[in-house]
Parts: structure tokens; sequence; C-alpha cells
């Protein structure tokens, strides 16, 4: 099922990352391996603390009244159970 989020804070985008990253039954020391930087780093982003060039990228969207969606694949609970 695909459904559609309106991204308007970074803690909305760090609550994101961090369910489809859930979904995919990756951890956050895993993610962070595979991407090359700390767990820390990926933590602060799905808890939603800014870095700095976040925080001024979200203030560029509100200033021109920009807005950022995101698409999800995300997992139905019917589609986990099994087939009769």
């Amino acid at each position: 099922m695909k459904i559609t989020v309106d991204v308007k804070t970074p803690d909305v985008l760090g609550k994101v990352i961090q369910q489809m990253r859930m979904q995919n039954g990756v951890s956050q020391r895993e993610l962070a391996n595979r991407l090359g930087f700390g767990q820390k780093w990926l933590w602060n982003i799905e808890q939603g603390n800014t870095i700095l060039a976040l925080s001024r990228l979200f203030q560029i969207f509100y200033e021109l009244d920009l807005r950022l969606f995101m698409e999800l694949d995300v997992k139905d609970v019917n589609d986990e159970q099994p087939q009769r």
C-alpha cells in the first residue's frame, strides 16, 4: 500500500525515516554502517534533532511556500496474513 506524507518539519522527516527503517527490519547501527556514518547521527535525525543544514532547508521551504511530499510503500497488515 502506498501512502503520501506531507513532510513539513525535520521531526516528521525523522519519523518517516525511522518507520521505514523499522519496517525493513534494519537497526540504526546497521543502516548507519551501510551509509558510512555514525549511529548517533542517524538517531538524531530520527528524533527530529535538526542539524543546521536541515533546519535551514525547511526554513527555505517555508519562505518559498514549498511542500515536500514522500511516497511510502508501507506493508499492509493484511499482506502478512497467510493465504487460505
